[in-house]
């Protein structure tokens, strides 16, 4: 039986996120976040193990539920407990996966295409039509205390080996100190690299400490100890990805999946990089794919704490 939207707000978390490998979509064609088990048939109703759109979710008004239509990015964060949510309508959020509570929304505006939750409660938003990167704290959802420019932003990603924040635009991969969110201008561009190819469009981390990214023509590897920019293997010449995502700490063998548009700017399937393996989900507009992180047990103290009931957001990024 299909894990219908109210019915998966109720799952336990540990049936969510421990049931073997799974992948996170961003499902336009339903507005919705799912994720699916890796090794399932996704043509069957039961390969998808958790659900969340935000068209039935009670605890927002009807115009912030329009925020949230066409999905751009849903990534794990805090130990894979909650994901981090973007959507061209404007909205971002921190969607917690054993209930589906929203323990923040904002409207960012200018199409969101990917967001980055730090280490002490920041939250930066890459915004591609509004051509900025804003910065948020958590305890003040009405707006952002900092915006940087950055042309068609798309991906932005935290690097705890070279404490660099990075963002993606058109043209350039950024690098960013971070000062912490109390400061009135807590992110400072400290470098920025020309892309090989313009278009930047995706960012990941990966398992090395290297950077994957997209653009218009192909994947690469960014290197920030060269600093080098290197064709992605069985990438560099795959043109519209979407998405690339490696199982950074997932057991066993597992491959770097992607999505490249096949039809205008989505695609019913993942696939994966050097290997003979897909999963198609039909009727759907899948435009990013991510690696769920496993579960891991909570900190025996919290990692930020924010305002009260803040203090249980318990967790690890995979850092």
């Amino acid at each position: 039986m299909r894990v219908g939207p109210a019915l998966a707000c109720l799952l336990p978390l540990a049936t969510a996120c421990s049931a073997g490998p799974q992948l996170i979509v961003c499902d336009q064609a339903e507005a919705r976040i799912a994720i699916l088990a890796a090794e399932s048939d996704w043509s069957e109703p039961e390969a998808v193990q958790w659900e969340w759109r935000a068209r039935e979710t009670a605890s927002l008004a009807a115009a912030e539920r329009e925020w949230f239509e066409n999905p751009t990015e849903a990534k794990p964060v805090l130990g894979g407990e909650y994901l981090l949510v973007t959507a061209s309508g404007g909205g971002v959020a921190l969607v917690r996966v054993e209930d589906g509570g929203l323990l923040f929304h904002a409207y960012a505006g200018g199409n969101p295409h990917s967001a980055e939750l730090l280490f002490d409660g920041g939250l930066v938003v890459a915004c591609s039509t509004g051509n900025e990167l804003q910065f948020w704290r958590l305890e003040q959802p009405d707006g952002p205390i900092q915006r940087l420019p950055c042309e068609d932003a798309h991906g932005v990603a935290w690097d705890p080996h070279t404490t660099r924040l990075w963002a993606l635009g058109r043209t350039e991969l950024l690098a960013l100190s971070y000062l912490g969110k109390d400061e009135d201008q807590p992110l400072r561009v400290v470098e920025r690299y020309p892309l090989p190819d313009p278009g930047g469009h995706d960012l990941s981390r990966m398992g090395s400490g290297a950077l994957a990214l997209s653009t218009h023509g192909g994947g690469w590897i960014f290197d920030p100890r060269q600093p080098q920019f290197l064709p992605y293997p069985g990438l560099a010449e795959v043109a519209d990805l979407k998405s690339i995502s490696e199982p950074i700490r997932l057991r066993g063998n597992l491959p770097t999946v992607t999505v490249r548009a096949e039809e205008s700017w989505w695609s019913e399937t993942v696939r994966a990089v050097g290997r003979d393996w897909s999963r198609s989900l039909p009727g759907s507009r899948i435009y990013k794919s991510r690696w769920m992180l496993e579960s891991q047990r909570p900190r025996s103290q919290p990692r930020f704490s924010i305002g009260i009931g803040f203090s249980t957001w318990l967790g690890a990024d995979p850092d």
